[in-house]
């Protein structure tokens, strides 16, 4: 690595020095070849050209550069073992890491080194060495401190670090996992807890970053957390200094876990790497590359899950290179993903490095923001939404001046609270009852609304998982398995042995084998391998449909799986996948396809090919004769990412309807719940006193009523619009609008209520 380490400190040396400083550094250089800054600086003191406060001054400064010995100046050797080992704690790809005790101190240590069958190669000793040398230069209390670096007698370099009692961030997300699934959440499990960890592990890194230095394989595993609560970034192994040329290691990618660091052209972790760095561009490599790994470290913070997941270290890689991650949804119900953190994270992994934030500082700002209710800068709340975060701080302030009303002439009374009360567009002269009240219904809807958006999520989390099952299986040789084409279904000599009566679907269904229907114009002869494909797709779709049930039937038994899906049936009413070549393939298996069927030609299939993401279909009238469905559908793609095909889930609209829109607390007479896209078209509609599900097709909402929705450019909102009330909020999963509308007398008064109006 080659870097000037007078670079940064020339601008405030050369006023001291004078012209001659280059020609002093030069000299010094020659005389010492791997002296450092600092012994420069002294011996300019000695020379008289430095006072001490200058060195002092100089040397504490934050404009220091870091720098690394030549490649041929070895460490001290420890005239013996310096520190005595007393087992093994670890090993990572290139190091092994050892419990030892430093005698002279009387303290226990953790010592590093290179593993032995690495320990001969020159440009492994080289990083290893640098690693040492400039964690140890990082003096920040998120970061390691190095105690030492010395050579053995058997010409084997190691250094000693503190010894951290604690566990890995890892460790700490693992069981938050286990306490949503016991549903106890202890406070310092819970997200606010766990974003300010990450706050911790942003410090340190806008600290490194502004010495220089990027970490290049930052991981929950590589994140410290002690007993009392501090954070430490560790393993800086694969550091690099922002301005030296870094000589990287050509070694192949190995087929091992994504988490594990990989040494080669894409240097770090795929799973945790940035779109540049998984390409390999690591000479142009900036502080905003880590920033993305933080990005991804937050939404595993925020969602218990990681973020870009895959079953080989190859296809993580792939997807980290094109900037792909896997949705972003709740745990579990417990910990819903609010709206900002969800443009925090987009920001902060956007694809084009100039998108992101411009500094690490700058992301770790907005999540304080976040954490201290205020408007964050990657989605600043509107004029509307300022008023509502202002109203819902100052609530009890509200409810005086509106009971201190008449007190105040009413001119005054507008232009103190009437800003905040036009969020509502209702009466200005109502009392505080009653705004208490228009705030319960807001609130009911917004709480509802959050719970569609996870539900939602969660679907398009299946159909990603289906998506990918089909992925995998085009991708993979064929396997000689039985396959069973619709002329097979209908063909008592030829169909599956499982086909019989279930009572969900009213017809012969197979529950073990996939049915596989050919377009018109289309040989099996000609497709035969990728008939085979797509029949072994069966395992994870049937996976797919057990999961849409989310009271725990994957855990359940085969026989009742079985029972539930053939007889009283689960949210997700068919799983399909179809292909360019014009297959289809559906989970569970039953014939009844029109005459002249081709996928290809079908909405849910172009809609999906034409959609950035996933692609939620208008709702339609199955021909099988489940009645109106409604289909989440996500592009299928192979290794060069070229859209193959299409997945789709055909998720039943009245059990959908009923556990999205008629939440019990909104059950009111005269009223009625929607979810309603971007143009206004409604998706799915109930009655939330009856809970019945509209059976009309897509229609649109009433122009006036849209055109009073429309005009708020706010995330939630309620209106008065001819003489009823309408609530509102936006969803994030789907970007549609989930709305409540009836007689505003019934949602004030709320189920059960009487409010004396």
């Amino acid at each position: 690595m080659t870097v000037d380490p007078l670079s940064s400190l020339r601008p405030r040396l050369s006023p001291l020095v004078g012209p001659e400083l280059d020609a002093l550094w030069s000299s010094f250089r020659k005389r010492y070849p791997d002296g450092d800054i600092g012994l420069f600086l002294a011996r300019l003191r000695r020379a008289g050209r430095l006072t001490d406060e200058q060195v002092t001054r100089l040397l504490l400064s934050e404009e220091v550069t870091i720098t690394l010995s030549e490649a041929g100046a070895p460490p001290p050797r420890s005239g013996g073992r310096r520190w005595g080992e007393l087992g093994k704690l670890g090993e990572g790809a290139m190091g092994e890491v050892w419990l030892a005790t430093d005698p002279a101190l009387r303290r226990q240590v953790a010592v590093k080194r290179l593993r032995a069958e690495l320990a001969d190669h020159p440009d492994l000793v080289r990083r290893f060495r640098a690693e040492a040398q400039i964690t140890a230069q990082l003096d920040h209390p998120g970061i390691l401190p190095i105690y030492g670096l010395a050579m053995r007698e058997d010409g084997q370099i190691e250094y000693a670090m503190r010894l951290i009692r604690g566990r890995t961030l890892d460790d700490v997300l693992q069981q938050a996992r286990v306490a949503h699934k016991e549903r106890s959440i202890h406070e310092d499990l819970a997200l606010p807890a766990r974003l300010e960890l990450f706050l911790h592990v942003c410090d340190a890194m806008a600290y490194a970053h502004q010495r220089g230095v990027l970490h290049r394989d930052l991981k929950p595993e590589n994140i410290m957390v002690g007993s009392f609560h501090e954070v430490t970034v560790m393993d800086w192994g694969i550091s690099k200094l922002v301005q030296a040329e870094d000589e990287e290691l050509a070694v192949q990618l190995s087929e091992d876990k994504a988490n594990r660091t990989q040494l080669g052209m894409a240097i770090g972790t795929p799973a945790y790497m940035s779109p540049e760095q998984a390409r390999g561009e690591n000479a142009t490599l900036d502080p905003r590359s880590d920033q993305y790994a933080l990005g991804l470290i937050l939404q595993e913070i925020i969602t218990l899950r990681r973020a870009i997941s895959g079953k080989t270290v190859h296809e993580i890689l792939y997807r980290a290179q094109e900037g792909e991650r896997d949705p972003v949804k709740a745990y579990s119900k417990l910990e819903p993903v609010p709206r900002p953190l969800r443009a925090i994270l987009d920001k902060a992994c956007a694809l084009a490095p100039a998108d992101r934030y411009a500094t690490v500082e700058d992301l770790g700002d907005d999540v304080r923001r976040y954490l201290r209710d205020e408007s964050i800068a990657a989605a600043p709340d509107s004029i509307l939404g300022r008023i509502h975060r202002w109203v819902g701080r100052h609530r009890t302030f509200m409810i005086n001046a509106v009971l201190g009303v008449a007190l105040l002439s009413l001119l005054g009374f507008i232009l103190t609270v009437g800003a905040a009360l036009a969020l509502f567009e209702l009466d200005r002269s109502i009392g505080a009852e009653r705004q208490q009240a228009a705030q319960r219904v807001l609130g009911r809807v917004a709480v509802q609304g959050q719970k569609i958006d996870g539900v939602l999520l969660e679907y398009e989390g299946l159909v990603h998982g289906a998506a990918y099952s089909v992925e995998q299986a085009l991708a993979a040789p064929p396997v000689d398995i039985p396959i069973y084409t619709e002329d097979a279904f209908l063909d008592p000599r030829r169909a599956p042995p499982d086909l019989g009566w279930q009572e969900h679907y009213h017809a012969d269904v197979s529950l073990d084998h996939p049915i596989l229907k050919l377009a018109p114009g289309v040989s099996e002869d000609d497709v035969h391998g990728r008939l085979l494909q797509l029949a072994s797709v069966q395992p994870r779709f049937w996976q797919v449909m057990l999961e849409s049930e989310r009271r725990g039937l994957i855990y359940s038994d085969a026989e009742a799986q079985r029972f539930v899906i053939g007889e009283t049936g689960v949210p997700v009413v068919w799983v399909i996948a179809a292909i360019e070549e014009g297959i289809i393939v559906g989970v569970p298996g039953k014939a009844g396809y029109p005459d002249g069927y081709d996928p290809r030609e079908r909405s849910w299939y172009r809609g999906a090919v034409g959609a950035d993401g996933v692609f939620w279909d208008e709702p339609y009238v199955d021909a099988s004769g489940m009645g109106l469905l409604v289909s989440c559908a996500l592009a299928v793609r192979d290794s060069e990412g070229r859209i193959v095909g299409v997945a789709s889930l055909d998720l039943d609209i009245d059990r959908l309807a009923s556990e999205l829109l008629a939440a019990d607390d909104l059950r009111v007479p005269d009223a009625e719940a929607y979810l309603v896209d971007t143009k206004g078209t409604i998706k799915l509609r109930s009655s939330l006193s009856s809970g019945d599900v509209s059976r009309a097709g897509a229609e649109k909402l009433d122009l006036h009523l849209w055109e009073a929705v429309v005009e708020h450019d706010a995330a939630t909102g309620l209106v008065e619009v001819d003489g009823e009330m309408v609530a509102w909020v936006h969803l994030a999963a789907t970007g549609w609008i989930y709305m409540v509308r009836g007689d505003k007398a019934s949602l004030l008064r709320g189920p059960g209520e009487y409010t004396g109006w």
